[in-house]
């Protein structure tokens, strides 16, 4: 929402919407690292395999349509280099294509708030290039066109039909994430980046699923049977969002900056806890060790025992 130049997003707890006032530019795409949102035709992989495709020469330019075209590289015009996603530049980079990133006059531009992203995804390239020790970096510079660029605008009505577009058909596509564990493979190192987290989760949880419920990428799971419960902890999914840890009220949730290392870690187990059954109310609940009370009843006695501690404190009073 914070990144769309247009303010044409708006969230509600019941929806979102997306206004009349859209011109397809993409960025909210490019902001998102959950994956939640999908366009039509202009994902990382479609961008990306064109430019495979079609660049003669391994020298290709991002610009605006204020920037200066080159005519010894494959010019690739965007709406704005907030568009760029750390997917597309770290493949062209990896692959050995020289790349340049053109701004064009920034300053009173209706793109100019959503610049932020732009930066966002830079860092995060920087951590991927240097996980990998590789040296090449994309060069970011000005470049004023004397005449603004006639780029061909994404068509509004098929963006706009790409938000009715059933869910069923959108399980298909490979979400931002994905397509970039398909990018990043061969060795990483530990260098330590906010946009990974590493979790752990103490004695405190009680297994409400909270964290489950949160997670915008199915980062962490639950699976519970007759005997336990056990909860699951994919690294490569994650996005350093920490929603878990905001949301956890036994303050279980813990987590620190993560390392590039994690990227390639397969699922692991974060905690195992008992199914138990409250002996007063009958209610099955999970905890690390044997209770025989759930949490709202323990509440409850607490509650009971301390107001009758100040019934029996108030009636020795009252006796002398």
């Amino acid at each position: 929402m914070r990144s769309c130049p247009q303010d044409a997003i708006s969230f509600s707890t019941r929806e979102y919407k997306v206004a009349r006032d859209c011109n397809g530019c993409g960025i909210c795409y490019s902001a998102c690292r959950t994956g939640a949102i999908k366009l039509s035709d202009n994902l990382d992989e479609v961008v990306l395999n064109k430019i495979l495709k079609e660049a003669k020469r391994k020298k290709v330019r991002f610009l605006c349509s204020k920037a200066k075209a080159d005519e010894d590289s494959y010019n690739v015009v965007l709406s704005c280099i907030s568009r760029l996603t750390e997917n597309v530049l770290f493949r062209l980079i990896k692959t050995g294509f020289e790349v340049e990133i053109v701004k064009g006059e920034c300053s009173g531009c209706e793109y100019e708030k959503s610049l932020f992203v732009f930066e966002r995804n830079m860092n995060f390239l920087e951590d991927i290039l240097s996980s990998f020790n590789i040296k090449e970096r994309p060069v970011i510079k000005q470049e004023i066109a004397e005449k603004e660029i006639e780029k061909e605008e994404s068509p509004r009505r098929e963006f706009f039909r790409m938000f009715a577009k059933p869910i069923r058909d959108m399980r298909a596509e490979k979400p931002r994430r994905l397509f970039f564990m398909d990018l990043i493979q061969g060795p990483l190192s530990e260098r330590e980046t906010d946009f990974l987290l590493n979790i752990s989760i103490n004695d405190n949880c009680n297994l409400c699923g909270a964290c489950v419920f949160v997670c915008p990428t199915k980062a962490i799971t639950v699976e519970k049977d007759d005997i336990k419960g056990v909860i699951y902890f994919s690294p490569s999914l994650c996005v350093g969002c920490r929603n878990c840890i905001d949301v956890c009220m036994k303050e279980a949730v813990k987590g620190e900056r993560g390392n590039m290392v994690l990227l390639n870690r397969d699922t692991v187990k974060l905690k195992e806890l008992n199914r138990q059954v409250c002996t007063h109310c009958g209610t099955v609940f999970y905890s690390a060790g044997e209770k025989e009370l759930c949490d709202i009843c323990k509440m409850r006695k607490e509650k009971e025992d301390a107001l009758f501690a100040s019934w029996e404190e108030q009636r020795r009073k009252n006796d002398r």
